[in-house]
């Protein structure tokens, strides 16, 4: 119990160094995979890192996982230990559920402060339900339009993005052309895959444009605004081999205004430059870092001007390698060049088209700083004047600096239970005692004081934190309530849901896939946990009476009278009260503090113990000794354990505290044995190889696996960060016959 006392005095002492060290968390999770069945296991390794460094973080080590439905409700809740900014685990998806779009998020305590999580939608089918049939409704297409640098300006060359959405923030294609309204202008229109267009166009002034774009054998009109004619600047940016070249303009070519030209790398400013109205800035590439960059441009009586570049190839963006044809049951083995030391994880899964799980790179790199959602293919075909567009389009996510009162703490070493203890007028009560208690196998207890604004933070040792936590205002007359502040997010963002679409294919795939989980399920051998029963104590060197060895007394007060002498019990009418006979306190100084009851571990009343039947008592402990419990002080403390661990039906003290159950059990590393050593063993996963944890000793990594009896195509994914905090992302293809 000191130990925990201690750990709680050093974390709530250095967290805010901690904190200013890695002030802004990131998550990442590496699912195995994006479509599932229930009756499968969702596997995952979660990567915590710095968004400042891109470095695993030790700040948090707790993460917290919700999968949740197209309504947002939760359907499963977990928390599981971080160790250096890494943890695996599991979801095993049950039969109820139904066909859906489902929302995987994780975040930690401390990211609550600035309200970030990450996000990850999957396909769960359930073959055994009637699927809820989305009908086919209009699609209804969304139209942005960025000029570079924030300006579209009258008589000069702009380059201009579009980007054209469904109703489900998917890109959408299709052709069309920009006209202007009054004058013979003309411009062909095409979007990528993605939605993306973008191109060239010299507006004139007091010149209106619009775009019309063919659907449904129809047309749809939207007007572009109109070009800037003075005031503002235009800010553009040419890219050669060696240099990035950037241009400021006016409308009026003859003025000349100073400024400010910034080039920020993630949140670090690494270059300012003296700027002037209609020149051009030259930046050797060389010295500039590789990467996501953001230039600013701040000019005299003009708003800021912001534009993104990349400053680099993207050869190395494209992960994607194609593996070519594999047999049925065939040994696969494939090498990687690394970095020594990256932590990575691994997965092989049988996909049905190419994966849209954001990769840790694109994630790292692009979506978790400009938020546009683009799945990893399209990371994979881009080129270097596509992604040029893309960053055009794009916005810089405004960093979250501290906000000015942290309400949660980062759970660096210990769970915490944070709230505040109002009275009967719902008014805040500051320096009230509390209690938790943790019941259990290993029981603990820790307590504390609420602040000037009634708040109170009370941690808990993860390990042994039981399933009927009680929390309870310690040694106090006043009628007072507890509000504990909830672990999870109450709610979030509404998240997009496209409708799913199944055809006869999908479908026979489908049922196919289910049969061969049932077969699997068949031939698992499970392993069971075998929980070994500790007989322990958590308040050290104590005398323990095992009723069993004494000769039992018909009442609890005759068991203490006759054979406990280091307690006294008296009774005041109905009510009872313990005087412990301390070894370490003279009897003027008794009965000064009370003493503390605990029943298995629980808050009890001195009423409700001597109501107990001893037949239901396996011992009883006894502290007899002062006890300084944090701020509280107890002169001794009597332990009750029951032999069934039940309490013998007593009403306990505090309110129930509903802790979501920590997860320990890490994701199993999993892959298909040798077909030569199970020739009869049924090889039907679509999963066919998992290795959460890879902690390279080398620059290399190499794969081995065999491939199961599922034909069709497979996507090897590799996830994972350097220890200098390179993304790394990898991603191969496969078909099997």
């Amino acid at each position: 119990m000191k130990r925990i006392l201690a750990i709680c005095i050093i974390f709530l002492g250095n967290w805010q160094l901690h904190a200013q060290q890695n002030i802004h968390e990131t998550v990442y999770s590496h699912l195995s995979a994006q479509d599932l069945i229930v009756g499968e296991t969702l596997h995952f390794n979660n990567y915590v890192f710095s968004s400042q460094t891109g470095r695993l973080s030790d700040l948090s080590r707790l993460l917290y996982i919700e999968l949740l439905d197209e309504s947002g409700q939760s359907v499963h809740q977990l928390k599981m230990p971080l160790s250096q900014g890494t943890g695996s685990g599991s979801i095993y998806l049950p039969s109820d559920l139904p066909t859906g779009n489902y929302h995987f998020v994780a975040y930690t305590r401390w990211m609550k402060n600035f309200g970030d999580f990450y996000h990850q939608r999957i396909t769960i089918v359930n073959p055994y339900q009637v699927p809820k049939i989305s009908t086919e409704e209009e699609q209804r297409w969304s139209v942005e339009f960025r000029a570079e640098g924030g300006t579209f300006l009258a008589n000069a060359k702009n380059k201009v993005v579009l980007r054209i959405t469904d109703q489900y923030k998917r890109g959408v294609s299709v052709a069309g052309k920009i006209i202007s309204k009054s004058k013979d202008f003309s411009l062909a229109v095409k979007t990528d895959e993605f939605g993306f267009f973008n191109g060239i166009i010299t507006p004139d002034v007091e010149e209106t444009y619009q775009l019309i774009l063919e659907k449904d054998g129809g047309f749809i009109f939207h007007d572009l605004p109109k070009a800037t004619a003075g005031g503002e600047s235009q800010f553009s940016v040419v890219g050669t081999q060696d240099l990035l070249i950037t241009k400021l303009t006016s409308f009026d070519r003859e003025k000349y205004s100073l400024g400010e030209l910034r080039v920020y790398d993630n949140r670090e400013l690494i270059l300012s430059r003296p700027a002037a109205l209609n020149t051009s800035i030259s930046l050797d590439k060389k010295n500039l870092p590789a990467g996501l960059l953001r230039l600013e441009l701040i000019m005299d009586g003009d708003k800021p001007k912001e534009r993104l570049i990349w400053n680099g190839g993207v050869s190395a963006l494209k992960g994607a390698v194609k593996l070519g044809s594999k047999g049925v049951l065939e040994k696969v083995n494939y090498a990687y060049e690394l970095v020594d030391s990256a932590h990575v994880s691994v997965s092989v899964e049988k996909v049905d088209y190419p994966s849209h799980l954001v990769s840790m790179q694109a994630y790292s790199l692009f979506e978790n700083k400009i938020n546009l959602g683009l799945s990893a293919s399209f990371y994979d075909s881009v080129t270097v004047e596509q992604l040029d567009a893309v960053l055009i389009f794009a916005q810089w996510a405004a960093p979250k600096n501290m906000p000015a009162e942290v309400k949660w703490l980062p759970e660096h070493r210990n769970g915490l239970v944070q709230g505040k203890v109002i009275n009967s007028e719902g008014q805040t009560v500051e320096q009230v005692s509390l209690g938790l208690a943790l019941p259990g196998i290993l029981p603990q207890m820790t307590a504390g004081v609420t602040d000037g604004s009634g708040r109170f933070v009370l941690a808990y040792d993860l390990l042994y934190a039981s399933d009927d936590p009680r929390i309870a205002v310690l040694n106090h007359e006043e009628d007072l309530q507890v509000q504990v502040e909830p672990e999870f997010y109450i709610s979030y963002p509404v998240f997009e849901n496209p409708p799913l679409r199944f055809d006869s294919v999908s479908v026979a795939r489908f049922i196919q896939r289910s049969i061969y989980n049932q077969i699997e399920n068949a031939y698992h051998r499970s392993e069971t946990d075998s929980a070994e029963q500790i007989d322990t104590n958590q308040f050290g060197q104590v005398k323990s009476y095992r009723l069993d060895d004494y000769t039992r007394f018909s009442t609890i007060r005759d068991t203490f009278i006759e054979l406990i002498f280091e307690v006294g019990v008296s009774k005041n009418e109905s009510n009872y009260k313990f005087r412990m006979r301390s070894k370490d306190l003279p009897s003027t100084m008794l009965d000064q503090q009370p003493t503390l009851i605990l029943l298995d571990g629980a808050f009890v009343s001195n009423q409700e113990a001597m109501e107990l039947s001893p037949y239901l008592v396996e011992r009883i402990d006894i502290l007899n000794r002062r006890y300084y419990f944090g701020s509280l002080i107890f002169d001794g403390i009597i332990s009750i354990h029951t032999k069934d661990g039940d309490r013998g039906g007593a009403d306990i003290v505090g309110s129930s505290l509903a802790l979501a159950d920590v997860t320990y059990k890490e994701s199993q590393a999993l892959t298909i044995p040798s077909p030569q050593n199970n020739p009869r063993f049924p090889n039907y996963q679509d999963l066919v190889h998992w290795d959460p944890h890879v902690q390279l000793t080398g620059d290399r990594l190499d794969l081995s696996f065999y491939t199961s009896e599922v034909l069709g195509l497979f996507e090897i994914r590799i996830e994972g960060v350097t220890p200098a905090g390179q993304p790394i992302s990898r991603r191969a293809y496969f078909e099997v016959h």
